[in-house]
């Protein structure tokens, strides 16, 4: 009886040690797979940076593609490039960047944060079997549906900035002319200038102009974008296993393939959304052309006027942009989680050893 105390002791110390620790080690298992809920902030700012990234890179594609969606250049991608230097000097080749950043920022940063969280609630629902929510799965289905609600929230917060953008790389105008006396045509195109200008000239709610098919677009478009990439993750080579940060370069791909496939198939609505965007700047500048009054109005008479192949004006430039800028975008936010979930793995850790 002397020895069999401690014994027992000893059993009762060990048994909680051991039930403490096993749910530890899976869930520090499991957080390899998914980002770590608790950190929304710093997955915020990393899906930021990200986009900033991205969109700092492509500036000049994304200039030459706006302009041709808007019709203010009727040339090809080099005649349009070309156009952009001569007139406006290389840094015309980024106007717009900076609103872009500052609204790509907050834009990405909603969207790739609010897509795991919808995810991660989406994973608890009775949508997704026992058996996944165990291994923490989901459908490709539902990985669609988290974009595209993501999409939603990102557009909506952020439209008056895209719509600013839009504006300033919108049209081309000379260095020398934006130094004029003459107010009656030209403007400075300056961030705040732009708010202030289309503000006074077409109200608040111009700022607004093009929102219901950016909402519409941004639907399908992350839907897409998403449901691929997923896809895409599901199915990473043993190539791509084998190589050190292997996840990370598959990321770049499987971005690549998810931006060029979304983008592609939804390009009309893109450029019906741009068409309304910039029709208030054209209108000032002298032309003659009636504004339209609403999406399905621009879609009828874009059509009637130009045909079929004027939706898809600037495609190849826009893929041009878009598969590396989607590439850029997952893989800075897969390497940033990836160092966020390290973290959360290494304080896990700690603190299991200081219990």
């Amino acid at each position: 009886m002397g020895l069999s105390q401690p014994h027992n002791g000893c059993d009762s110390g060990a048994a909680p040690e051991a039930t403490m620790a096993a749910p530890t080690t899976s869930q520090l298992a499991l957080r390899t797979k998914e980002p770590p809920m608790g950190h929304p902030l710093l997955l915020g700012i990393s899906g930021g940076f990200a986009g900033m990234a991205a969109k700092t890179a492509v500036a000049p594609l994304d200039r030459v593609r706006i302009l041709s969606q808007t019709g203010a250049s009727k040339k090809n991608f080099l005649g349009t490039f070309s156009d952009v230097l001569r007139q406006d000097g290389v840094p015309g080749l980024w106007r717009g960047n900076a609103v872009n950043c500052l609204r790509v920022f907050p834009a990405k940063g909603v969207l790739y944060m609010s897509q795991d969280v919808f995810k991660n609630i989406l994973r608890k629902s009775a949508l997704v079997s026992p058996e996944n929510r165990r291994n923490r799965t989901m459908p490709t289905y539902l990985s669609s549906v988290a974009g595209a609600l993501a999409g939603i929230s990102a557009a909506t917060m952020t439209y008056p900035l895209d719509l600013v953008r839009t504006r300033m790389a919108g049209t081309i105008v000379r260095s020398t002319d934006l130094n004029s006396t003459n107010s009656g045509k030209v403007q400075r195109h300056r961030i705040v200038d732009t708010f202030r200008r289309i503000v006074h000239r077409e109200g608040f709610f111009a700022l607004y102009r093009g929102l219901t098919p950016t909402v519409l677009g941004s639907i399908p478009y992350e839907g897409v974008r998403f449901g691929v990439y997923d896809v895409m993750q599901k199915r990473i080579p043993v190539a791509f296993k084998e190589l050190e940060n292997g996840e990370i370069y598959w990321s770049l791909v499987s971005g690549a393939l998810a931006g060029g496939t979304a983008s592609a198939s939804l390009f009309p609505n893109d450029t019906i959304r741009r068409i309304l965007q910039v029709q208030g700047e054209l209108e000032h500048m002298g032309s003659s052309k009636q504004p339209y009054r609403g999406m399905l109005e621009t879609y009828r008479e874009t059509y009637r006027a130009h045909g079929i192949r004027r939706f898809y004006r600037g495609l190849g430039p826009n893929l041009l942009r878009v598969v590396p800028n989607a590439a850029i975008q997952f893989g800075v936010y897969e390497y940033a989680k990836s160092i966020i979930q390290g973290l959360d793995h290494k304080t896990a850790a700690a603190a299991d050893g200081a219990y």
